[in-house]
């Protein structure tokens, strides 16, 4: 993979990264750590999510209170989104008492069990092995947390000349709030909110109302200003800003009868709880560690279970993760490489023995760094799969093996049939040089895995008698030699044809 093909594959991945998971989805140019997002937490992201709990009573929609109701409405409404928005908020009750009627009978859950509900997880978790002698481990905990910042934490970055647009002397109707605008370090932002409705049931007034007829087309077609009037929209519309939070913990290698309850910086969330939980499972000269990160917040109604309720977002924590730090992490086994149930699973643990895990996740995936000694969760898990190459130690060069079996050699374009055979035997005799030398190493295997070893060593070289025989029916039946001609034409015209559509 060229170099430019892996940025434009990593800029792909980071964009998926930050629409999905966050933060960073939204072009405020703030930090990461504090971004701005102009949607309901969630409405804007789908993963890495830890909810309270669901309870389970059944509480009536019908005691929904009217300031429920209003934070239900859908951010940056104007009067011409009412009408859709009350469809969908019908919509939602209408879901949300079928979800209620479908769980008044079930029985609460235990109330120190962690819930595994898979679609709003209340938790998610992180097992890595480590040497019997470690008794503690490094743990940084992390997520964040969206509120309702006040007007001054609410800034946009934008270049000056941009700003001074909106003070043009050429705009007929004036910016009714030009005195509370400013700009600072690259940043506009509002010195108070803006007075009057901002618009959804009680439709637009005061200030609102008078920005409205400045942001016309007419208003501003002879000002720059109206290439900028999105950046005010912006500003003066509702929004969530993100607060990062990180706990660095040393957490001993023991279980823990409860979660263990995390305090908390910060005023926003005075509702939310978070904790963490550990589960040891002692193995031989290891300790297999269970380290959950729980959301501990008080349940939360089922049905006002919406993403469009305040409350519900402010009591969830977003791109949650866990990273294990230690020089003692030993590679991961999972059961079934420790118990394989099938023969099948012993042959895969057999071929990639030499590959080795160091964590698995919980409600979420694992990833850790080349030396091992850190190992983290993550929502969106990639992995480089890199091009599968034939290559045999010995005469048997690159290139040689390139020409043998190049797919333009072997068509009607290629090289004449006599160079055709020759070059598939020296690819033969190589191969059956290499199975010759596997049986060598598999000498050097345990009594189980040498067992496991000949029978796949068995399946090579009976992959071998069929190039043979099939190499001979090539050299000595012209018909089928002509078919093989054809097969590989088909297949270079159409990888070339594809090749000249990327160009294209």
């Amino acid at each position: 993979m060229s170099s430019r093909d892996q940025i434009a594959r990593d800029k792909f991945q980071e964009r998926i990264q930050k629409g999905m998971l966050g933060p960073g989805s939204d072009s405020w140019g703030l930090p990461d750590e504090e971004e701005i997002i102009s949607d309901y937490p969630l409405q804007r992201y789908f993963t890495g999510i830890l909810f309270p709990e669901k309870s389970l009573k059944d509480d009536k929609v019908g005691d929904l209170s009217q300031s429920d109701l209003d934070t239900a409405e859908v951010q940056n409404e104007t009067p011409e989104d009412e009408e859709a928005d009350e469809l969908l908020y019908e919509k939602d009750k209408i879901d949300i008492e079928a979800d209620v009627k479908t769980t008044t009978d079930i029985k609460e859950i235990e109330e120190n069990k962690i819930s595994q509900n898979n679609f709003f997880p209340t938790n998610i978790g992180l097992t890595v092995c480590v040497d019997n002698p470690v008794k503690e481990l490094d743990v940084e905990f992390s997520f964040g947390l969206y509120y309702e910042p006040n007007q001054k934490e609410i800034k946009i970055r934008i270049d000056e000349n941009g700003y001074q647009s909106f003070f043009d002397e050429r705009i007929p109707y004036k910016l009714p709030f030009n005195k509370i605008l400013r700009y600072e370090d690259g940043f506009m932002f509002l010195e108070r909110p803006l007075k009057g409705d901002r618009g959804g049931k009680k439709g637009r007034s005061g200030e609102f109302k008078q920005f409205d007829e400045f942001r016309k087309r007419e208003n501003l077609k002879d000002c720059s200003a109206k290439d900028y009037k999105s950046y005010l929209e912006k500003l003066i519309s509702r929004v969530w800003k993100r607060k990062q939070q990180v706990y660095k913990i040393e957490v001993p290698i023991e279980d823990t009868p409860k979660p263990i309850e995390i305090n908390l910086s910060g005023n926003h969330h005075s509702e939310l709880k978070i904790g963490y939980n550990v589960k040891t499972f002692p193995f031989n000269k290891s300790t297999y560690v269970k380290i959950q990160l729980v959301n501990l917040s008080q349940k939360h109604p089922a049905n006002r279970f919406s993403n469009k309720f305040e409350k519900l977002n402010q009591k969830c924590l977003f791109q949650s993760s866990i990273r294990v730090l230690s020089d003692s992490i030993l590679p991961y086994k999972t059961y079934e490489e420790m118990s394989p149930f099938d023969e099948e699973a012993e042959r895969l643990n057999f071929i990639y023995r030499n590959v080795k895990n160091y964590g698995v996740g919980h409600n979420c995936s694992a990833t850790w760094t080349e030396d091992h000694k850190e190992v983290k969760t993550t929502f969106v898990p990639y992995h480089d799969i890199q091009d599968v190459k034939n290559k045999f130690d010995g005469e048997l060069s690159d290139s040689v093996l390139a020409e043998a079996l190049d797919i333009r050699n072997l068509s009607n374009f290629g090289l004449p049939k006599n160079k055709v055979i020759e070059n598939l035997n020296f690819f033969i005799d190589h191969y059956s040089s290499w199975i010759a030398d596997q049986k060598k190493e598999n000498e050097k295997n345990s009594h189980k895995e040498r067992k496991i070893g000949t029978e796949i060593i068995s399946k090579q070289e009976y992959n071998l008698k069929r190039l043979k025989s099939n190499v001979e029916l090539l050299k000595r039946d012209e018909s089928v030699f002509k078919a093989f001609r054809v097969a590989n034409t088909a297949i270079f015209l159409m990888i070339k044809i594809s090749e000249n559509m990327k160009k294209n």
